[in-house]
């Protein structure tokens, strides 16, 4: 073996130089390569914060669009007529039941349609207990109507003595609170564009002087208000 040499070419960096024919060694830069990446990583996060911004703004812009240009308004429920097919009490516990119920719903919006869907339910309870149920018709309803939904509702119950004795005692004062409960999936449309559908849930205070089939049956009450979603 030679002896080792007496010195060492440096290069302007600080490091020695290889001898004549031999080729340099690669040197990396890791600081460069750290720099690209992180500058990729921060594009990356403007650009969805951009997106969440734009669709954000798009969405307040269709909501503003609704509310200064259409001016959505609640539609209007009433319950029109009851008419009772049958009601029997006269089989121990079981309360059998048939009625048939008018809602009147009213659209005062000037350019937005109500679409009703099939998914519908209407439940009628005496004392938080189901007497019967039914369900809405699927239709579409125009701007600045009045329709009139025909319901017919059936059920069979088990009550026990003490709430059948209420009720024979109601029946007797003419004064028989029923509460109902309409859960609808709703949709907007206007200008032909069907918007997301939504459920509706609607409660009804009702309060009737009998439930005797084939008499006339009077409201003496009527109460509705919006609920805060399906139940």
């Amino acid at each position: 073996m030679g002896a080792p040499p007496r010195y060492v070419v440096l290069d302007p960096d600080g490091l020695p130089t290889p001898p004549p024919g031999r080729r340099n060694i690669p040197r990396y830069h890791e600081h460069d390569h750290h720099h690209s990446s992180g500058y990729g990583c921060m594009k990356c996060f403007c650009c969805c914060c951009c997106f969440i911004f734009f669709v954000i703004l798009l969405i307040c812009a269709t909501l503003g669009f609704l509310v200064f240009f259409l001016n959505p308004q609640l539609p209007v429920y009433t319950v029109d007529n009851v008419s009772v097919t049958k009601f029997d009490t006269q089989h121990g516990n079981k309360v059998y039941t048939e009625l048939n119920v008018v809602l009147k719903a009213q659209n005062p919006n000037e350019e937005i349609s109500l679409g009703y869907g099939e998914k519908s339910s209407v439940i009628i309870l005496y004392s938080n207990n189901q007497l019967c149920s039914g369900q809405i018709p699927s239709f579409q309803q125009p701007p600045k109507n009045t329709s009139m939904m025909n319901v017919e509702l059936k059920g069979e119950s088990d009550f026990d003595s003490q709430t059948q004795q209420d009720l024979l005692q109601d029946q007797k004062e003419n004064k028989i609170p029923l509460d109902v409960k309409v859960n609808v999936p709703l949709t907007i449309v206007t200008h032909g564009t069907r918007l997301k559908e939504i459920p509706v849930v609607i409660k009804f205070k009702l309060t009737v002087d009998n439930l005797q089939p084939g008499q006339k049956i009077n409201a003496v009450s009527s109460d509705f208000q919006y609920g805060g979603g399906e139940e």
